[in-house]
């Protein structure tokens, strides 16, 4: 029995022009995904206001971001419609959320002078007061 070599063909030279144009269409297409998403990210953090759609930073759901418009805290929020997404300026959420908590008052002792620390040291160290 003759033994007869079967020789691999090399692709044509148009089989590697589709490859090609394949691969240049598929990194084109993604290239237009990758652009379309980055504007939108940009976009949504350019904006002059959040919205039910464009969450402020550090907010993770609609819901949260209703409730705190709707308690009245931020300045300004405005709902569109009866359950329409609400909105408010961005600066209007920064100022509200930025504010510390009001202080509560409490009675303040006066800082005792170096002799009065003195003696109540002395008095621990003796075992008590005297």
């Amino acid at each position: 029995m003759s033994q007869t070599r079967l020789r691999r063909r090399e692709p044509s030279q148009s089989i590697r022009d589709a490859e090609y144009q394949d691969h240049i269409t598929l990194a084109r297409a993604v290239e237009a995904i990758v652009d379309r998403r980055v504007r939108e990210l940009l976009g949504a953090r350019a904006a002059d206001d959040y919205s039910s759609d464009r969450l402020p930073p550090g907010l993770e759901t609609r819901k949260a971001f209703a409730r705190i418009c709707a308690s009245g805290a931020i300045a300004g929020a405005t709902q569109d419609g009866p359950r329409g997404p609400w909105r408010c300026s961005r600066e209007a959420w920064h100022r509200a959320r930025d504010r510390r908590p009001v202080p509560h008052l409490s009675l303040v002792r006066a800082t005792p002078s170096d002799d009065e620390l003195a003696e109540l040291a002395l008095e621990t160290a003796r075992g008590g007061r005297r």
